[in-house]
């Protein structure tokens, strides 16, 4: 591109030269008409310029746009100038028209040949400058792809590790059934029989046993308690002499009628029996903590032979 344009630059200069015109009829010897050509030389210097700055810096650079900007500017000044032409003293325009010589029609012809190249450089450098969008856009993606490619390896790893552990499992499978369906005929022996526990594992019945025997000694004196300080009746002379702030003189003992009495026995014997029964449980609840269900069941058998 740069090579095209300096090839432009140096037809446009010159074509911007002045050209050498056959002597005219009436003409003055010596003399020979030079067209204007100091803005073209201007816009060629500037050209000149721009594709120095080119060789250097992207199209995007502000001193290239700017450059591109006063070329513009000077190209629409230049082409809007109309052409006039040259006349020459002693002879009509119309009995002497002006005709374009051979080597300025090379030089147009090399002229417009230079500017198609340059387009179609341009052309090629648009098309380039696409193409680098893309790989950049590609570039950028390229760690997203990487993580997804990651992903999928990831991905890939653990399946292939679930298939690996199920075709081992199943090889497994198929290795018992034949061992099964070859020593179907065989026998076994046991060796280690299996035994029952002495004791569950939990819950801990010593633990419990503490922990209950606390509670039931707690509850039971705290109702003893609570009984004792709710009870209003008199106990004995001093609660009496103590409320009244009277001396006793004397004191009548209680008349009990005979089926009070009854009553009274056959309430105490109720008492104890209510007192023997949970005591003996308590016992055996005791025994079955502390020795086992095999040594209580052998105090049992003993006790009631000797019952017996």
């Amino acid at each position: 591109m740069s090579e095209a344009e300096s090839r432009l630059i140096a037809f446009e200069t010159q074509a911007g030269e002045p050209i050498p015109q056959p002597p005219v009829a009436g003409a003055q010897p010596g003399r020979t008409v030079r067209p204007e050509s100091e803005e073209i030389a201007n816009l060629n210097q500037l050209k000149a310029q721009l594709t120095e700055l080119q060789s250097k810096y992207t199209d995007r650079h502000p001193d290239v746009i700017k450059l591109k900007g006063l070329i513009a500017e000077l190209e629409a000044r230049i082409a809007e100038k109309p052409v006039e032409p040259v006349l020459v003293p002693g002879r009509n325009l119309s009995q002497a028209p002006q005709t374009a010589s051979p080597a300025e029609t090379a030089q147009r012809r090399q002229l417009d040949a230079v500017k198609r190249e340059i387009r179609a450089l341009e052309a090629e450098i648009s098309d380039i400058h696409k193409q680098i969008k893309v790989y950049q856009n590609r570039v950028e993606v390229t760690p997203k792809r990487e993580q997804e490619l990651m992903s999928l390896r990831r991905d890939y790893d653990n399946i292939l590790n679930a298939y690996n552990s199920l075709l081992t499992r199943k090889l497994e499978a198929e290795i018992s059934v034949n061992m099964e369906k070859k020593q179907k005929g065989e026998q076994f022996r046991i060796i280690d029989p299996a035994v029952l526990p002495q004791k569950p594992i939990s819950p801990d019945m010593r633990k419990l046993f503490i922990l209950v025997l606390g509670a039931g000694l707690g509850v039971g004196c705290g109702l003893i308690l609570l009984l004792d300080y709710t009870d209003t009746s008199f106990k004995d002379i001093e609660d009496v002499e103590a409320l009244t702030g009277i001396p006793v003189l004397v004191t009548l003992p209680l008349i009990i009628h005979p089926k009070t009495r009854m009553r009274r026995v056959l309430h105490h014997g109720l008492t104890i029996f209510s007192i023997v029964i949970p005591l003996g449980l308590f016992a055996g609840f005791v025994l079955l903590i502390f020795i086992g269900i095999d040594r209580t069941r052998e105090v049992l058998k003993t006790f009631m032979a000797i019952a017996g």
